[in-house]
């Protein structure tokens, strides 16, 4: 004990136990990551939360997390809150006990009163869940109009959801509560070992944008909420008609759906492939030529852009999480499948418009984080199919035969991917004609 009799040790010893006692503070419920693994845990097998096996399971963990927030709510983080809040609403969708709704407003108004920044992911989060809240508590329309016009006005990443919100109640469809699962980046979940895959291999295509979200609008007209549609439709109708698959639709109307519900459907399909149609658009209105996507960070200015607009972000914003769902899906061993799908894409599609459109132009294949990729189990790709709002390409996408061959070529480039035996293999497709990056403008149109 000599050495505590020099000063300097004794404050450092002092120090030690200050900063100890801070830590054991702040930990909060989920310090020990039990109640946030139970939390993930569940949001995975569960996602909305309404499963009637699983219905115990939430209850339990919303009693404690409430046990939490009632003894230790002055240590509890931004993110326990909102936890702790959706999952009291994931039990309320449940058993429309309004105790749990009451609980939600109760961790969701002290939420907001900690002064949060009006840019931050949780910001919006909590405003969103709280319109939600009071929906569910039978508010008055404005209300929960109120929080999501909030959400709306100074939150970019879940402006998208709250604006869904908000068009649903001037529908008059706000009796149909809407499950908050996509306020989240959605998380990788493993497949179960053991299960038999069907004979068949299972394809999800997900017509891009829909519903109040049109998309690009281009030619005499033309929006990309309707050529994505009518291109998705004839891809499952070709490849059923002729091949040893089936193929779904993230939405089969012009109906909006959340960009983390899409890869949440080919997840419970067990999708061997997902692709994502979209329509391209430039400043100029002169651009033509197709594009593929992988998920992956952006290693130049115009694809970094390209992936902002189509998620909804003010540019330069990133994506919660990003980084580690990356290295998630790296690890999974998905990633060298998803370039082998974008290559195969850009290539059916270019050689089948060939004959058609001979100045048909390609851009490659290139990466970005698009957010409707993230979290897929399975190989997947954003595929660009040519520039909307350009005379050629719009022109060309005005043309029902044309769609037709566009179609074709992408559910050739899907048989090619999924099955390597197909007679369709011996083929040979030449690559495509690329236009040089360099001359390339970006984009673009806003986000779906």
């Amino acid at each position: 004990m000599r050495r505590f009799r020099n000063p300097r040790y004794v404050i450092i010893f002092i120090a030690i136990l200050i900063a100890s006692a801070c830590c054991a503070h702040a930990e909060g419920f989920l310090g020990d990551t039990a109640l946030r693994s139970e939390y993930t845990r569940l949001r995975n097998i569960d996602p909305s939360g309404n499963l009637p096996v699983h219905s115990h399971s939430w209850v339990a963990l919303a009693t404690k997390m409430n046990d939490e927030f009632l003894h230790k709510r002055g240590a509890l983080s931004v993110g326990d809150l909102i936890f702790a809040a959706d999952t009291n609403m994931r039990v309320w969708r449940a058993n429309r006990s309004p105790g749990y709704a009451q609980r939600a407003q109760t961790i969701l108004d002290f939420t907001l009163a900690q002064g949060l920044g009006p840019k931050s992911p949780e910001f919006g989060w909590a405003l969103v869940l709280r319109g939600d809240v009071a929906r569910a508590l039978n508010s008055p329309p404005g209300v929960a109009r109120q929080f999501y016009e909030r959400a709306l006005a100074v939150n970019l990443l879940y402006g998208s959801i709250a604006k869904a919100r908000i068009q649903s109640m001037a529908n008059g469809t706000d009796a149909t509560f809407v499950s908050s699962m996509d306020l989240e980046t959605p998380r990788i979940v493993r497949p179960n070992k053991g299960v038999t895959s069907s004979p068949k291999k299972s394809i999800v295509l997900d017509p891009g944008h829909g519903g109040y979200d049109g998309g690009a609008k281009g030619y005499n007209g033309l929006l990309e909420k309707e050529v994505t549609l009518d291109l998705a439709k004839q891809v499952k109708v070709y490849l059923e008609a002729n091949y040893p698959v089936t193929v779904s639709l993230t939405r089969e109307d012009d109906s909006f759906v959340p960009l983390a519900r899409r890869t949440n459907f080919a997840n419970k399909r067990n999708a061997d492939a997902f692709v994502s149609i979209h329509l391209n658009a430039s400043p100029s209105h002169t651009l033509h030529g197709l594009e593929a996507y992988y998920l992956d960070t952006a290693d130049d200015e115009a694809s970094r852009k390209l992936a902002e607009r189509e998620n909804g972000l003010p540019e330069g914003a990133v994506l919660d999480d990003l980084s580690f769902i990356l290295s998630d899906l790296i690890q999974s061993g998905k990633l060298e499948g998803s370039i082998e799908l974008a290559h195969a894409l850009e290539a059916g599609v270019s050689h089948a418009a060939k004959p058609m459109y001979g100045d048909s132009r390609s851009f490659g294949v290139k990466k970005a984080p698009f957010f409707v990729l993230v979290g897929a189990h399975m190989p997947c790709s954003l595929l660009e199919v040519y520039f909307v709002d350009s005379p050629n390409d719009g022109a060309k996408l005005a043309s029902s035969q044309f769609r037709s061959v566009v179609a074709k070529g992408i559910g050739n480039a899907l048989i090619r991917f999924l099955l390597p035996d197909s007679p369709i293999n011996r083929e040979v497709v030449a690559p495509a004609v690329q236009k040089p990056a360099a001359t390339k403008q970006t984009k673009r149109k806003r986000r779906g």
